[in-house]
C-alpha cells in the first residue's frame, strides 16, 4: 500500500506553515528556530536552539488535514501557544479558556485548523458546565463568546453548515442573555448562512432587531452592537443582491461611527464601512455617491492623522483601493502613497512590518506615470515584505496570491531572468503559477 503521510497535500505548502521564527526547544523549551524544507516530496523539518543545537521532527498530516510533527514518538507542540494551553490545568476554567483560544489562533495560523476548533469547541462546553454555579454569573456570555469563535471559524474554513449546526445547540443559551453577546450570536449566525446560501431567515432575524428597537442597556454597554447589525445585513444584501438596501445600511452604520469620539477603532471601522458602501454603491451604478463616502472617509481620518496615523493610513490605502478597483487616474496617488508608506514602515519588534505596508508599495507601484506601466521596485518590495511575512506565517494567501501574480506577470514581459527565480521562490513557498507565455523570436517586451 503506498504510504503518504501528507495525504495529498502540495508538500511546499506544508513545509510553509512550518517555518517559524520562535518555536519552543523540543529538549529544553527555549525559544528556538523551526525550518523546514522539500526533498523528492518528503517534508523535512529541525527545530535549531542556540543551546541544543539541531532536532530533527518527522512531519504528517491527519486524517482531519491538520499538520502534525513527532519528536521521536512524541508529539511536538510548534507553538508556545500550544505547549501553555496543553499544560493548563482544567480546574482553572477561566484561565484554561484563555490559554486555549490563544492555541487556536496559532493553530489555525500553522496549518492545524481542525485542532483550532476542538481547542475553541472545549471553551464552549466548559464554560457551558459553570451556568448556574456560583461564582459564575457570566458563565452563559463566556460560553457563547468561545460558540461564536467556532462559529467564525468554521466559516472561515469553508463549513458553514457545520457552523450553523454546531450554533443550533446553543440557541436556548443565547437566547436567554440581554447583551451585546446574544446580538454577536445573531450576527455570526447571520453571517454562516450567507456562506451556506441561505440569508433569508437571517435578514428578518436582524432587520427585526433594527426595526423593533435594541433595547438601552444592550447599546449603552456596546456602543458598536447597532453599527455591527448594520454592516452584517449590508454584507447579505449585497449579496442578494440588492445593493440600494446594502447601501442604507451601511449608511446608517456610518452615521452611528461618525458620532462616536474618535479614536483609532472608531476611525478604522470607519474605513471599513466607507470601502463596504462604496461597492454597495458601484454595484447600484451610484458612482458620485461611492466616491463621496471614500472623500469623506479621508478627510475625517486626515483631520485626527497626528493622534491615530495608523488609522489614516488605513483610509489612504482604502481610497487607494477603491481608485483601483474603477480604473481610474489619480495624479495625487503616489504622493498619498509616500505618506502611508512613512507611516507603516516601522517593523515591530519580531521584525515584521504592519500588515498594509506591502499594499501601499503595491498601489504606488501602478503611479509610475507611464501608461500601463507599473514601478517594479515598489512591486518587487511589497512582494519581498510579503514573502518574509508570510515564510513567518502572519500574513494572508490572499494577498500574497494576488501581489505574486501582477509581479511573474509583469517580469514574464520585463525580466524573464528574475521571473524564473521568482517562480522557483514562490514554489518553494508552496505557490505555482501558469508557466509564462512562449515567445516567437521576433517578439520581445513591449516598449515604453
Amino acid at each position: 500500500m503506498f504510504d503518504d503521510p501528507l495525504r495529498g497535500r502540495n508538500p511546499y505548502a506544508v513545509a510553509r506553515l512550518i517555518r517559524s521564527r520562535s518555536s519552543p526547544c523540543p529538549v529544553c523549551g527555549e525559544s528556538s528556530v523551526l525550518s523546514s524544507s522539500v526533498c523528492d516530496d518528503e517534508v523535512r523539518a529541525v527545530c535549531s536552539c542556540p543551546s541544543c543545537g539541531d532536532t530533527a521532527l518527522s512531519v504528517s498530516v491527519s486524517d482531519d488535514g491538520d499538520i502534525l510533527l513527532f519528536n521521536g514518538p512524541s508529539e511536538y507542540f510548534p507553538t508556545f501557544e500550544e505547549r501553555d494551553a496543553a499544560s493548563a490545568d482544567p480546574s482553572d476554567v477561566r484561565g484554561s479558556a484563555a490559554l486555549n483560544a490563544s492555541a487556536a489562533r496559532a493553530c489555525a495560523r500553522c496549518g492545524r485548523p481542525s485542532k483550532a476548533v476542538r481547542l475553541l469547541k472545549s471553551n464552549a462546553e466548559a464554560f457551558r458546565g459553570c451556568i448556574g454555579g456560583d461564582g459564575w454569573d457570566d458563565a452563559a456570555e463566556e460560553c457563547i463568546k468561545a460558540v461564536i469563535e467556532v462559529s467564525e471559524m468554521l466559516t472561515e474554513q469553508g463549513d458553514p453548515s457545520e457552523a450553523i449546526s454546531y450554533m443550533e445547540g446553543f440557541s436556548d443559551i443565547s437566547g436567554s442573555l440581554e447583551s451585546p453577546v446574544r446580538m454577536d450570536f445573531i450576527i455570526a449566525s447571520a453571517i454562516s448562512h450567507l456562506h451556506a446560501g441561505d440569508p433569508q431567515d437571517s435578514v428578518r432575524e436582524l432587520r427585526s432587531l433594527l426595526e423593533g428597537g435594541i433595547s438601552d442597556g444592550i447599546l449603552s454597554a456596546d456602543p458598536y452592537v447597532k453599527v455591527r447589525i448594520n454592516e452584517a445585513l449590508g454584507v447579505i444584501l449585497v449579496s442578494k443582491p440588492d445593493p440600494r438596501g446594502a447601501m442604507r445600511c451601511y449608511e446608517s452604520a456610518i452615521r452611528d461611527v461618525s458620532r462616536m469620539p474618535a479614536d483609532d477603532t472608531s476611525l478604522r471601522t470607519l474605513c471599513r464601512l466607507s470601502g463596504e458602501y462604496a461597492e454597495a454603491a458601484q454595484g447600484a451604478q451610484m458612482d458620485k455617491k461611492a466616491t463621496e463616502a471614500i472623500k469623506n472617509m479621508v478627510k475625517t481620518c486626515r483631520a485626527s492623522a497626528a493622534r491615530f496615523p495608523g488609522a489614516y493610513a488605513e483610509a489612504l490605502l482604502q481610497r487607494a483601493r477603491y481608485i483601483n478597483s474603477v480604473d481610474a487616474v489619480d495624479p495625487g496617488m503616489r504622493d498619498s502613497m509616500d505618506e502611508a508608506i512613512s507611516i507603516l514602515s516601522e517593523p515591530d519588534a519580531s521584525g515584521l512590518y504592519d500588515r498594509l505596508l506591502p499594499l501601499a508599495y503595491y498601489y504606488r507601484s501602478a503611479s509610475s506615470g507611464r501608461k500601463d506601466a507599473l514601478d517594479i521596485a515598489d512591486l518587487s518590495r511589497a512582494y519581498e515584505i510579503l514573502r518574509d511575512g508570510l515564510v513567518a506565517g502572519n500574513l494572508p494567501d490572499g494577498v500574497m496570491h494576488s501581489v505574486s501574480e501582477t509581479y511573474v506577470q509583469y517580469l514574464d514581459l520585463f525580466d524573464r531572468e528574475r521571473s524564473k527565480v521568482v517562480r522557483e521562490e514562490l514554489a518553494g513557498l508552496g505557490f505555482v503559477f501558469p508557466p509564462p507565455p512562449v515567445l516567437k523570436e521576433q517578439d520581445g517586451p513591449p516598449s515604453d
